[in-house]
Parts: C-alpha cells; structure tokens; sequence
C-alpha cells in the first residue's frame, strides 16, 4: 500500500458535505483496506466522533474520507495517518488524542453553529473565523471570538456572490461580471488564474483560484461583489469556501487535467466542476453552458446532490428554454418570460463582431449570472462595452497586437478545446505566413498531449515553435513533451522543416519579434510567463510605432 496526499477538507467538496479529511493510496490490497477501515473506525469512536468512514475508487486510487469538526481537521489528518500503519490490534494512538486536546477549540464549533442556524455567512480557516461577507464581515482568531450573546451585536451579512469554474473561459467571465457589477457601481473582489483584483487594482500576482484567495475577497471590508473562480486543484484539496454563494457558473467542461485526484475523463471532470453548485444557498442558482453535452449529463447524475437551486441554461446558438443566447448578431436574456436584448456583439470588442464565439458564450455566463445578482441590463452592458481584447482589461486572453501589417494574438489556450477556439478566430484573420508558439507540462497524459498536436496541425502554420516548460517539467526532461508534440504533428502531415524544438516561452517569444514581417500571424500560446510574453509584445509595438513616427 502506497500513501498519497493527505488533506484537510475545510468545506463542502466533491466527496464530502462539509468539513473532514482524506488520504489518498494506491496498490491497496483487500486485506490493507480492511485492516485500515477497522482501524479507523475504532479511532473515530475512541475520539468521539460519530463519524462513517467513506470509501472512493477514483481511477487508480482509492480515497478513504472522514467527516470531522471544523476545529479538529489537522487531527482528522493524524487519524488517517495513523490508520494505515498500524497493527489493528493496537490502538496505542496516544498521540492521536493528545493532537485533538491541543487543537480543539469548542466554542468556535458552538459559534459556527449559531451562525449557521441562523442563516449567517460563516466560513473559517486553521486560525481565524469571519461571520459576513465583504464589507459585512468581522474575522476574528479562533482563540478570541466573542461570546455569541456579543456577536449578536454586530451587522452580520452577506454580498452578492458567484463561484466560476470550468474548463476553458473562467477568467474571462470572471472579468466581465467583475466589469459589469463596476458599472453598477459596486466594489467588486475578483479572484482568478491571474491573481486577486479588488476594483480592478491589484492585490495579488500568481495563480489564486483556491479557498486562501476567496478567503482574501471575503474578508475584504471594501469589496460588496465577490467573483470566485475557483479552479479544479482548489475544489479537490480544500473544497469550497462558503455554502452559501448566491449563484455559481459552469463554463464548460473538455479534456484537461486528466489524471489527477482521480479524475481519469471528461465526466468525472464534470461531476468535480459541477461541486460548484453545492455551494450556492437554496433558492440560489446554478448556470450552465447547454452546448455542453458532458455537462448536460454529469448534472442528471447529481441532480440529488442539487435539489432546491435553480438551474439556468446558456447557449451560443438561440434554443427553447434558453436563459440566456445569441442571435441575430445580439446577447439575449430572459427577463420576465420576455426576451431581452442586452447588447450588440458589434458593442463588445472581446467578442470580435461575433468571431470570437468562445466569448460570446463567456459574456453570456456573465450575463445570466448578472442577472441573478440584481445588476440592471443596462449595467452589464455597459460593462461588457468596457472589456477589451488587450493587456489591461484581458490580460494574457484573446490579446490582439498590430505591428504594421502583422498580427500577434497572445492567449493562455493550453489544451485541445482552448486551442480549436483560438484558431476559429484567428481564422478570420488574413494572413500571408502563420507562426504558432505552443506546448504543454508532462502531468498531462500521452492520448492529451497528441491531441493537443493534432489540434495544432489544424492550423497549419507556416512554423511551429514547440516550447519548453522546466517548471512543469516534473521529473523528465524539458525536451519530452515537445518530442511528443513533434511526432504528433507530423503524423498530422506536418513536415520537420516546419517544427523547432526549443527554448522557453520567453526566447521564442523574443525570436519570433526579431523577423516579424507583414502579413505575418503569430499566435503565441503562453501559461507559464504570461506576463513576461505579453510585456515583450507590448515593448515591440511601442518600439515599431516610435520608429515609425521618426
């Protein structure tokens, strides 16, 4: 038996309804599972807990998951530990209970509870608990909270929320609701790939999609809008924040990821994408993307797990019983059982008169979930209006440049279905030679990776540059994967005197400014120096229009 990850549970997750522990392990033979249930269960009594020990077999794996008090999670993590390596006959775990009398702290359970008998946002960490939301919340260590009868005292409340996952397009929706509750005047929190933005200025650089930067907007006593993207990685370790979102979005759900925390395909995705929805408050709602057949058909599976949210559909092509669709060259929305117009896609710069289809679907989330937090039609069109394909509003997303008569398209696509979006609306664009940067960490599998080539041959570029990732490299070299992608594409027909093997995003990058030409189109696919990549375009346009003023 092999030990994987071991993680505390602070929320409601995929696995689990509330707040707990699991252990991963693998090569688990029956007579393993049956001496560490046993162990287990003889463990959570000796502790107190009236706790069933949950069995999953995800993939390879199975995950053993206990429920635990929020103020026990690091003894829950001890318990399973110690389960899986010892002799069923002892329960010499000493240091199991004495975990528990250190860690306990009885009246953030008793305060926790009142909040929630009472309908009062409540959510926590290892160290501090903060009743309300945003401007309404009051964190406090979890050794000094106030007596209740004191709490009671203070305006304890919630803000319009939305929790935003998915495959593809969760930043750039994100964005657009953070744009369009703005517009209506609020401060609006925003977490995402890119990091944490409070009105639109930031807090945080880097990936913060997990528990910590949701925490970070929730406790934030200017922001009264909180947008939560919320990643896959985030939902599988921690789970959600809050129960208690007023709506939550699914974008989409393709291949990605695949591997990890058990998720071995598309469905099982979905059905971790769609924990989003156990997070919203009843009565609250939950919106989906109808073009998405996986989806559809992971939320018939967990329709139980659903019940009392109310479920909203958008789609890019008008259908019956839409809540949101394009058509006729606008954005439409439900509104009173009447079809409303919300904006033109000629309006909106992100959705390129319509090209850019992956946004029109992205502004359309957006719109559905506006809707649901009280914003005017007037006031989500007007944030729609404001976004940009460039660096400052979409930074690293559908970001367009012109140098003279070439065109640079900047993207984070990073798996096949980003990419067949990308090339639909570069498709669009005239072109004399096409250049595509692409590549890819080795945590993806080998069937992911060749479609990503395949995808890539699609365009059938003049040259692709296949980067390399040391930072994701995870133990093989940097050249394996674009090996990989090399074999892929010329199996796809493309020929070697086409294809460069080497050199990081940002020395691709510089390589391909230096012999910009017009009519050239470089699409240049980036995730890992996003930044820097975007920086260096940027610094070549300002450079080709000084010399051209000259």
């Amino acid at each position: 038996m092999k030990i994987g990850t071991v993680h505390r549970i602070t929320g409601v997750h995929p696995l689990l309804n509330g707040t707990g522990a699991a252990i991963w392990l693998s090569d688990l033979k029956t007579s393993d599972l049956l001496r560490t249930q046993s162990a287990l269960q003889r463990g959570l009594s000796a502790l107190g807990w009236h706790s069933l020990v949950r069995r999953y077999v995800r993939y390879d794996e199975t995950v053993l998951v206990v429920d635990a008090p929020t103020d026990q999670l690091y003894t829950a993590c001890e318990l399973l530990e110690w389960a899986t390596g010892v002799d069923p006959n002892e329960l010499d775990f000493q240091s199991v209970l004495a975990f528990q009398q250190k860690e306990r702290v009885p009246h953030w359970q008793a305060v926790k509870g009142w909040a929630l008998a009472n309908g009062l946002p409540v959510f926590d960490c290892e160290d501090e608990i903060t009743l309300g939301m945003g401007r309404w919340s009051h964190t406090f260590p979890v050794r000094e909270i106030p007596s209740i009868e004191v709490l009671k005292n203070n305006d304890i409340r919630a803000i319009p929320s939305v929790y935003i996952t998915g495959t593809n397009g969760k930043t750039t929706t994100a964005r657009m609701l953070a744009q369009m509750a703005r517009a209506a005047g609020y401060c609006d929190g925003l977490t995402s790939s890119d990091g944490v933005m409070i009105r639109g200025e930031w807090k945080e650089r880097g990936d913060w999609t997990g528990a910590g930067a949701a925490r970070m907007v929730l406790r934030d006593q200017t922001v009264d809008f909180a947008v939560l993207e919320t990643a896959r990685g985030g939902l599988m370790r921690r789970g959600l924040v809050l129960d208690a979102v007023d709506t939550a979005i699914v974008t989409n759900v393709s291949d990605d990821h695949l591997g990890a925390w058990g998720i071995r395909n598309s469905d099982d995705m979905a059905e971790v994408k769609l924990a989003v929805g156990f997070g919203v408050k009843l009565g609250g709602s939950l919106i989906l993307n109808a073009e998405s057949t996986v989806l559809r058909q992971a939320y018939q599976r967990l329709q139980f797990r659903l019940k009392g949210r109310r479920l909203l559909w958008f789609s890019s092509r008008q259908r019956t019983n839409m809540d949101a669709w394009f058509a006729r060259d606008r954005l439409w929305l439900q509104v009173n059982d009447k079809p409303q117009a919300v904006v033109h896609v000629n309006e909106v710069p992100m959705l390129m008169g319509g090209a850019a289809m992956h946004n029109v679907e992205n502004a359309l989330a957006a719109i559905c979930a506006g809707h649901q937090l009280g914003l005017s039609v007037g006031s989500m069109a007007a944030g729609l209006r404001h976004m940009r394909p460039d660096a400052t509003h979409s930074r690293g997303r559908s970001n367009i440049f012109k140098i003279g008569g070439a065109t640079i398209l900047v993207d984070f696509a990073h798996n096949p279905d980003g990419m067949r979006r990308v090339f639909e609306l570069v498709s669009a664009f005239p072109a004399q030679r096409k250049m595509l940067m692409f590549g890819q960490a080795s945590d993806r599998s080998l069937p992911l990776l060749e479609e990503l080539a395949y995808q890539a041959a699609s365009l059938n570029a003049d040259r692709y540059y296949l980067k390399e990732l040391p930072s994701y490299s995870y133990g093989v070299s940097a050249r394996h994967v674009p090996e990989i992608l090399k074999a892929g594409l010329m199996h796809k027909g493309i020929s070697l005197e086409h294809i460069e093997l080497g050199g990081t995003e940002v020395e691709i990058t510089q390589k391909v400014l230096s012999d910009v030409r017009d009519g050239d189109l470089l699409v240049l696919l980036s995730h890992a120096h996003i930044d820097a990549v975007v920086d260096l375009v940027q610094e070549a346009v300002d450079r080709f229009k000084r010399l051209a003023v000259q």
